[in-house]
C-alpha cells in the first residue's frame, strides 16, 4: 500500500474550513492511494442516539486499497462517539485458501473501522485501541453462507484510538465523527452487512448501579474515568461475578428479588413511566487462563442481546447477538430519547450464545 499522505497536508491544500465537507476527506484519501468504493452510503435508520446502514452483503476487496465510506449524520458530528458494531463474513464461495488441507484460514479476511475525527486536535482517521486480529485491530470475518457475525468496538474513551497514518498517536480524548471508513485490510474479501453507529447520550439524571463483582466500579458515565474491574479479567478471573450462558437459569445472591431469571436470561421489570435511556453491562467471556498460558487460547465465544419485552415479547431490540470481549461495558441505548416505559415492560439482557460473566449492570434515566 501506498505510504498514506499527510492528512494535515492535504487540509491545507483544500482549505482548514471545507477539511470536514466528505468530499474533501475522500480526495485526500485518493491521493494517499485509497480509492473509494461505490457510493457514500446513508443511513437506514436513524435515531436521537444510533444511526445504522444496511450494506446488503456488500464486498468489499482485501489489501487495504478500497474503502466504504458511511455519511455521519449533521446533528451526531459535534457528538461524541459511544461506539460501532459491524455485522461482517466471508462467503465461502470467495474464500481462497493457500492449498486444502490448511486448517487455519491463511488467507484471512480483516476488516478495519475507521472514524474521521472532527475533534479540535485531530482531524485525521482513527481507529479503536481495543483488540482485534489483524492491522489496525480490525476484525476478522469468520466464512459463514448467510449471516455475519457482529463486533462490538466499545469504551473508546478507556480502550483508547490510534492514528491511522501513524499507527501510534494513541489516545483516550473524545472522539467526534465525522465519516467513517471500512477497508478490508487482509489478502482476502470481506462481506459487509450492517453497520451501527452510537453516539454518547446526554448527562443523565439517574444512574442505577447492580454491582455483582465486589470492586467493580463503573465510573464516569460518558469518558469511564474511575471504572475499575475486579479480579484478573483479562485472564478469565472476575470476581464473584453472576454466571449467564445459554442452558442454565442464572444464580447469584445479588440478583434483586424482583428481577425474573429465564434460561439464559435476566428480567428487569420496569415502573411505568420510566425514562429509560440506556443498559450497561460489565461483563467478559474469557475462560480462566493457567498460570503461564497464552490467553488467545482460552477466548470465550459468548454474544449478548439486550432487548425491552412487552407483555413478555419482544418490543425493541437494543443491542442483538454482540460478541462479547475478555472485558469491558457493553452499552446499549434506546433509539429514541423520549421513550417512556408502559404497563407490564421489562429489559431482558440474554447470552444467546456460550457463557458470559457479569459483573454488573447500570440503568441510565433522564
Amino acid at each position: 500500500m501506498k505510504q498514506l499522505l499527510s492528512l494535515a497536508a492535504v487540509s491545507v491544500m483544500v482549505g482548514q474550513a471545507s477539511f470536514a465537507n466528505t468530499q474533501a476527506i475522500i480526495l485526500a484519501d485518493s491521493r494517499s492511494g485509497i480509492r473509494q468504493f461505490d457510493k457514500v452510503y446513508t443511513p437506514a435508520v436513524q435515531g436521537d442516539l444510533e444511526a445504522i446502514y444496511e450494506l446488503n452483503d456488500i464486498k468489499i476487496s482485501g489489501q487495504g486499497r478500497e474503502a466504504l465510506y458511511l455519511e455521519v449524520p449533521t446533528q451526531f458530528k459535534n457528538q461524541v462517539l459511544e461506539s460501532l458494531s459491524l455485522t461482517h463474513r466471508q462467503d465461502p464461495g470467495e474464500e481462497r485458501e493457500c492449498h486444502s488441507t490448511v486448517q487455519n484460514d491463511c488467507r484471512p479476511a480483516y476488516v478495519s473501522m475507521e472514524v474521521f475525527d472532527l475533534g479540535k486536535q485531530s482531524l485525521q482517521w482513527r481507529f479503536w485501541g481495543g483488540t482485534g486480529s489483524g492491522p489496525y485491530n480490525s476484525k476478522f470475518s469468520e466464512i459463514r453462507s448467510s449471516e455475519g457475525e457482529t463486533d462490538n468496538l466499545y469504551e473508546w474513551h478507556r480502550k483508547g484510538h490510534y492514528s491511522v497514518e501513524t499507527q501510534k498517536d494513541f489516545s483516550k480524548s473524545s472522539v467526534y465523527p465525522g465519516l467513517i471508513r471500512l477497508r478490508s485490510v487482509g489478502p482476502d474479501e470481506a462481506r459487509i452487512q450492517q453497520v451501527v453507529l452510537r453516539i454518547s447520550p446526554p448527562l443523565l439524571s439517574k444512574l442505577n448501579d447492580y454491582i455483582f463483582s465486589s470492586g467493580l466500579s463503573f465510573g464516569d458515565y460518558i469518558t469511564a474515568e474511575g471504572r475499575s474491574y475486579p479480579g484478573s479479567p483479562n485472564y478469565g478471573y472476575y470476581g464473584d461475578a453472576l454466571v449467564l450462558d445459554s442452558y442454565n437459569y442464572p444464580a447469584h445472591q445479588k440478583i434483586p428479588s424482583h428481577w425474573s431469571k429465564e434460561r439464559g436470561a435476566l428480567r428487569v421489570p420496569l415502573k411505568p413511566g420510566t425514562r429509560l435511556v440506556s443498559v450497561d453491562v460489565a461483563c467478559g467471556d474469557m475462560k480462566p487462563v493457567p498460570r503461564g498460558a497464552n490467553p488467545e487460547n482460552y477466548r470465550g465465544n459468548a454474544t449478548l442481546s439486550v432487548r425491552v419485552l412487552k407483555n413478555g415479547k419482544k418490543h425493541q431490540d437494543l443491542f442483538k447477538r454482540r460478541n462479547v470481549g475478555s472485558n469491558g461495558v457493553m452499552r446499549a441505548t434506546l433509539p429514541s430519547l423520549s421513550y417512556v416505559a408502559g404497563d407490564n415492560e421489562e429489559v431482558e439482557i440474554r447470552s444467546e450464545r456460550g457463557r458470559l460473566y457479569i459483573m454488573g449492570i447500570r440503568f441510565g434515566e433522564f
